[in-house]
């Protein structure tokens, strides 16, 4: 009877001397799986993207119904542009690739980051961008070199001039402003000495190049890139001639021997104390030796009883900095008995001298678009000059060029509409004359700079009357007629909006 627990215990002690001797089962290994997408730009302009599962294991991958993965294709904002899944992967054997999916479609320009890959398993990440080339898409890595654009070559080879005039490398230059103009002629402001240039406006660039802390001006069209002027090393004077105060703004004349280009930097003081609403950056350009700049009073008033006093440097030489004190004890020229032109369509009327008459041109002359803003264009100019607009027959060369003092533009619409007319300026500021408020633009550098004054009417802004000076800031014209350079300024401050 007491036999039956020995023979239990033998049998459970061999049980486990036999469990201890069994072999030990072998874990299966993790998968191996790396993640593959070629991308490629197909030549219906769609990109062709497969997306593969790579095993890079020793053994065969048995597949997964759980797979669950997913592509993404986001932009550089992180928005979402494509996606896709892949449910289901199927037997990958050891080192082969499955290609699960292809995907096709469209993306603009632009850069691009694609994911690929499973939660279970990792993913990849490719950055890509497209890129547009004479109205072809590409993969940016496969798209041929871009062409420079005309303003970039000219840019190129005033840089290679000034490297080699220097003896610098051109890292050392810098590109300040490459700006569209129209030269006078072919010479392109800058004549050689026995060469003949035709006499025709001629479409080109500025180019002002930085270089050691000095600025150099080049002048580029056609084949021909040229110096036109540096401030390298320049010295000069100043000297402030005039000052005509309105009751909207001050205007403030002078010379200097500097070179054209120069930047003349102002400001006023009363007494010995600065004023607050003088502006720091205005500042005003050496043309042919003559410089101005035009303050806005905006609602300031300047007391008779006190003396004022304006001072003028070049902004490269603080050395040169000169005074000219003034006050209020004689008012700005009268213009009470000039002639009054009016406008009784759009509500505006402006004065102008006695011995000047005007002439009213087609606005929507021949090759006009039918939807072109310009509804009036008046030129004003001296009694002297009208036989140069009442010319008929063959174009004398001979004859003096017929160029207005002053234009007049009526345009309609829109801003949008507006500088589908007038360009955006290089430069502008906003001023106020009898109690309108106005803005001064600029376009152009060197010798020739289109100065244009526009005014939009507070009541109908749709409205707005634009007076070019095409004489002020046009060097060879300036210096032939100094004095009516000088009347333009006052008979733009006599312009008016009906109230």
């Amino acid at each position: 009877m007491k036999t039956k627990p020995v023979i239990y215990a033998i049998v459970g002690v061999a049980a486990l001397l036999l469990a201890s001797c069994a072999p030990a089962v072998e874990q299966e290994p993790a998968p191996q799986l790396t993640f593959e997408v070629p991308i490629a730009m197909g030549a219906d302009q769609e990109l062709h993207i497969s997306l593969g599962v790579h095993n890079a294991g020793a053994q065969g991958f048995a597949g997964d119904e759980r797979f669950e993965g997913q592509m993404e294709i986001r932009d550089a904002s992180g928005e979402l542009r494509a996606s896709a899944e892949v449910l289901d992967l199927p037997a990958i054997p050891a080192g082969d690739t499955a290609w699960p999916l292809a995907w096709r479609g469209e993306l603009s320009p632009g850069a691009y980051r694609l994911t690929w890959g499973s939660d279970g398993y990792g993913f990849t990440t490719v950055e890509f961008a497209v890129v547009e080339r004479n109205g072809r898409l590409y993969l940016a890595d496969d798209a041929p070199a871009e062409e420079p654009t005309e303003a970039e070559r000219f840019a190129s080879q005033a840089i290679a001039d000034l490297r080699e005039r220097l003896s610098i490398d051109a890292d050392q230059i810098v590109v300040e402003s490459v700006t569209p103009t129209e030269f006078p002629d072919a010479s392109l402001g800058v004549p050689e000495p026995g060469m003949i240039y035709a006499q025709v406006v001629t479409p080109g660039y500025v180019i002002r190049l930085i270089a050691n802390g000095q600025t150099y001006e080049y002048h580029a069209a056609g084949e021909r890139v040229v110096l036109a002027s540096s401030d390298q090393g320049a010295t000069g004077t100043v000297t402030v001639e005039s000052i005509q105060v309105t009751s909207d703004a001050i205007l403030v004349k002078g010379h200097s021997t500097f070179p054209d280009g120069t930047s003349i930097q102002t400001e006023l003081l009363t007494g010995d104390q600065g004023t607050m609403w003088w502006p720091e950056s205005t500042y005003a350009v050496v043309q042919d030796g003559v410089w101005q700049v035009i303050v806005s009073l905006d609602g300031v008033t300047l007391d008779r009883e006190t003396s004022y006093t304006v001072y003028a440097w070049a902004e490269t030489d603080d050395s040169t900095r000169v005074s000219f004190p003034f006050d209020l004890a004689g008012p700005p020229a009268p213009t009470d008995n000039w002639p009054v032109f009016s406008d009784e369509t759009y509500g505006f009327q402006l004065a102008y001298p006695g011995d000047w008459t005007y002439k009213d041109l087609d606005a929507q002359g021949a090759g006009m678009p039918d939807d072109w803003p310009v509804e009036r264009v008046v030129i004003f100019y001296p009694q002297a000059w009208a036989e140069r607009f009442e010319r008929s027959g063959p174009p004398d060369p001979d004859a003096p060029p017929a160029i207005p003092a002053l234009s007049l533009e009526v345009c309609i619409g829109s801003e949008e509409q507006f500088r589908r007319a007038y360009v955006e300026p290089d430069r502008s500021e906003t001023l106020t004359i009898n109690g309108i408020e106005m803005v001064r633009e600029e376009s152009g550098s060197g010798e020739y700079v289109t100065v244009q004054y526009v005014f939009q009417n507070p009541a109908n802004p749709d409205v707005r009357v634009v007076l070019v000076d095409n004489l002020s800031k046009f060097t060879d014209r300036a210096a032939e007629y100094p004095d009516i350079v000088d009347l333009i300024p006052t008979i733009v401050a006599t312009f008016e909006f009906a109230r």
